[in-house]
């Protein structure tokens, strides 16, 4: 805020602007020739000063003037405005953490014989699995792929 001499005299020259101190009810304050002074508002001129004395009004400041006064910016990263929600955090989780794992459904039958069968090669025996075993676990193992993956991702030729 600011204010405008519009009558020169005691020193002040017509149409020099003097910034505002402090601003009440009834007057301003503000810095005047390196001296602070009251201007009363109703009349415009010093406090306790002669009639003939210089006279102020209070310039307005326009949106174009508000751009040159320094703002202080608010503390903290600005937002953008597109933020998620806690929901759809949690969904990008899931939905990256199952592009890393493969949760494979298995009949308790064949989980048996999987197991027998690693455990068996594990300690240098030789053991096969049933064909029907085999074909039931690798159709377990490539329809629980198939079914996590996104569905731009599916191929259906494979």
């Amino acid at each position: 805020m600011k204010i405008r001499c519009t009558q020169s005299g005691i020193g002040v020259e017509s149409g020099t602007t003097w910034p505002v101190l402090q601003d009440t009810k009834t007057y301003w304050i503000a810095v005047i020739c390196g001296v602070e002074k009251k201007v009363i508002k109703s009349t415009g001129l010093f406090a306790g000063a002669p009639k003939n004395g210089p006279s102020f009004e209070l310039v307005t400041v326009t949106e174009n003037q508000l751009d040159l006064i320094p703002q202080s910016r608010p503390r903290g990263r600005p937002s953008t405005g597109s933020a998620l929600t806690p929901a759809q955090k949690q969904a990008r989780y899931r939905a990256r953490k199952s592009q890393k794992s493969v949760t494979v459904t298995f009949n308790r039958e064949h989980f048996e014989q999987l197991d027998t069968f690693i455990r068996a090669v594990r300690q240098g025996h030789s053991m096969e699995l049933t064909p029907d075993a085999l074909d039931a676990i690798y159709r377990a193992i490539r329809d629980a792929a198939f079914y996590q993956l996104p569905k731009s991702g599916i191929n259906s030729q494979i």
